[in-house]
């Protein structure tokens, strides 16, 4: 691999950089380890600076189909922005009743209407509305756990590597994490959406996550490590999926706040990328004590916030039942005094999931 894209490779996203680490890129531009591990950090800088911003912006716009990022993306994105729908109310190549089954799913979902037009709600709307919700800090904390201990995957080959293979067989090892992590994801997000469940899909997996750290920072053994690099990967991407999704169904809405919500506990998240790359000096070679006990820490500031904030919402479902009883001795009371009174509206079946 020459020069030029082994440069390019570093300036494209940390697992692109860690392989061109392995290509030899720190012996080609004459860096020192610390050298190296500060350009990948201000990478991440510009891409966190805008990530809320990003949020509202789509939202405003509210056309995610032709806001695909990346460069091999942006050629694909102007084939399929007239095929990927938005949402309901504005994706003209649905039918009426489609479009109603749709909207119709996604109010169900959320006790309310989905759809608010950028003229409805300024840039800052939702913004403002995010941050003073207490429950977006605790859903920022516990995806910022979940993204500071998945930093292991954008060093991921570098840590394969000591198990001491060569670059392409390196590479090749690193395939089967993956693979698997797509599986275990898929498996559990599934699960989550057949049962509605949230708190153990998201924190289970972390505890796994947790005891492979252990694993790796405590053995020399090439089974034992190999198995914990399987098994480390698979845990914390899928908490990271749940956690995003635990967010938008804890503020469904607006739009705008569940948008700016979601960017903002990315945009924390990623923050770990920063320092990330200062856990890994090659000198903790090989059993990365340093970054493996971030990483299990992280993940049990995560398990520790979900656990809370679990308790959090079974308290607001509680209140929300109780006002529900409410409303509904008062319907009860005024249909009793009203005998001909019909349609009358139903109390809100909205319920946190947890």
């Amino acid at each position: 691999m020459d020069l030029d894209a082994k440069v390019a490779q570093l300036t494209n996203t940390t697992s692109h950089a860690e392989a061109a680490k392995l290509s030899g890129i720190e012996q080609d531009l004459d860096l020192t380890d610390s050298e190296f591990q500060l350009c990948v950090s201000i990478l991440f800088v510009g891409y966190i600076l805008m990530q809320v911003p990003s949020n509202l912006f789509l939202n405003k716009i509210g056309r995610p189909a032709i806001y695909l990022p990346g460069a091999m993306t942006v050629t694909i994105a102007l084939l399929v922005m007239f095929i990927l729908p938005d949402f309901p109310a504005n994706t003209r190549w649905i039918s009426d009743q489609e479009r109603e089954l749709a909207t119709w799913r996604l109010t169900e979902d959320i006790e309310g209407e989905d759809w608010t037009s950028a003229a409805e709600e300024t840039l800052f709307t939702g913004l403002k509305q995010c941050v003073r919700d207490y429950k977006t800090w605790f859903l920022v904390v516990l995806v910022f756990g979940a993204v500071s201990s998945g930093t292991i995957n954008s060093y991921f080959p570098t840590v394969v590597q000591t198990l001491g293979y060569g670059r392409t067989e390196t590479l090749l090892l690193t395939a089967p994490p993956y693979l698997l992590s797509c599986i275990v994801a898929l498996c559990v997000s599934l699960n989550a959406d057949r049962t509605g469940e949230r708190y153990f899909n998201f924190s289970l997996t972390l505890w796994i996550s947790v005891a492979v750290f252990i694993i790796s920072a405590s053995t020399t053994s090439l089974a034992a490590r190999y198995f914990a690099m399987m098994i480390m990967l698979p845990g914390v991407y899928t908490a990271f999926t749940i956690g995003l999704t635990w967010t938008a169904n804890t503020l469904p809405r607006p739009p705008a706040k569940r948008a700016a919500a979601l960017a903002l506990c990315n945009a924390v998240g990623n923050c770990s990328s920063i320092y990330g790359s200062f856990l890994y000096p090659s000198s903790t070679a090989p059993r990365y004590g340093l970054a493996m006990g971030v990483n299990a820490g992280t993940a049990f500031l995560s398990i520790v916030t979900a656990t809370i904030f679990r308790f959090v919402l079974i308290r607001l479902n509680g209140k929300l039942d109780d006002e529900e009883g409410t409303r509904a001795a008062a319907v009860v009371e005024e249909r009793s005094e009203n005998a001909d009174m019909v349609g009358l509206a139903e109390a809100s079946n909205f319920r946190f999931l947890y």
